[in-house]
């Protein structure tokens, strides 16, 4: 859609719905900025893949809103925010998020005073957003219950989280993936997360995680898959041997080129995993008792040792 018209003196201040308004309006840089959206609850894709939209939105009245879903995802912005009140907001899922390296959030604005306290999922929030590492410690996520993909690919991101309340959590799957994160997180309560695939991992050689903090009081007793998990980790070599694992059925590439790591898992109950293909592959350092381990259910084992010693 190549529309680039001026609509800035637009009366919009009895609409509610402005979802997929300008979705896909590549050439769409406009100002807007002056529109009363004060009425307005859904939001959600309205500058989805406007990859040339950057304009001040600083003083919209977000007040109504209860929707963000994939707000500027692929789009440009990069711009003031921070007024925003979202305290209504319950989905922000993917709100700064790129899906292609090629086309690469470049947000990095400051978010501390957002209220975000009604939001359930943060899912993919700032997936790619390259750039942004923004203080938000503060903020209340004691509603969320999907935090996969929160960072994935955001590069640059190592800030302090340690204050965050994950206890509703489900999903932590790719949290941190391919990110710079190595900050204290041995506070939070995971006891509901079922999905911990790749939440310390990098995809790459050229990106890999520096994440290497305590763990040991992590309750995972509830997950059911930690494949990939530390898999690129490369400093990662922490205690996690009192981790109650009983609930797994998929390990797959947990500790693969976690070159570091060598610490003794040896108490796992590992009876319930099925797949085991790639654990410890290029795991360089690792060399540990395993003998106690119940293998009984497991149906792959493909490269489970692959240059480990």
């Amino acid at each position: 859609i190549s529309f680039n018209q001026s609509i800035g003196n637009w009366d919009v201040s009895q609409v509610t719905d402005m979802s997929y308004v300008f979705y896909k309006a590549i050439s769409f840089n406009q100002s807007i900025g002056s529109w009363d959206v004060s009425q307005v609850t859904d939001m959600s894709n309205v500058f989805y893949n406007a990859f040339s939209f950057n304009q001040d939105l600083s003083n919209w009245d977000t007040s109504r809103c209860l929707n963000f879903n994939s707000f500027f995802w692929n789009s440009k912005f990069n711009s003031h925010v921070l007024s925003w009140d979202v305290s209504k907001v319950t989905d922000m899922f993917g709100a700064f998020a790129s899906s292609d390296a090629d086309i690469v959030s470049p947000f990095n604005q400051e978010l501390s005073e957002w209220d975000v306290s009604s939001c359930k999922t943060i899912q993919a929030m700032f997936q790619l957003a390259k750039e942004f590492n923004q203080s938000i410690g503060n903020w209340d996520v004691s509603q969320v219950t999907h935090m996969s993909h929160m960072f994935n690919d955001a590069f640059s991101f190592n800030q302090d989280l340690s204050n965050w309340d994950t206890s509703r959590c489900l999903s932590f799957n790719s949290f941190f993936w391919s990110s710079k994160f190595n900050n204290y997180v041995l506070s939070w309560d995971v006891s509901k997360v079922t999905d911990m695939v790749g939440v310390f991992a990098s995809s790459g050689a050229d990106i890999v995680s520096p994440f290497n903090q305590e763990l040991s009081e992590w309750d995972v007793s509830s997950c059911k898959t930690i494949g990939a998990m530390f898999q690129l980790a490369k400093e990662f070599n922490q205690s996690i041997g009192n981790w109650d694992v009983s609930q797994v059925t998929d390990m797959s590439y947990v500790f693969s080129e976690a070159i570091s790591f060598n610490q003794s898992i040896g108490n796992w109950d590992v009876s319930q995993v099925t797949d085991m293909s790639y654990v410890f592959h290029k795991a360089f350092s690792f060399n540990q008792d395993l003998s106690n381990w119940d293998t009984s259910r497991c149906l792959s084992f493909n490269s489970f040792f692959w240059s480990s010693k």
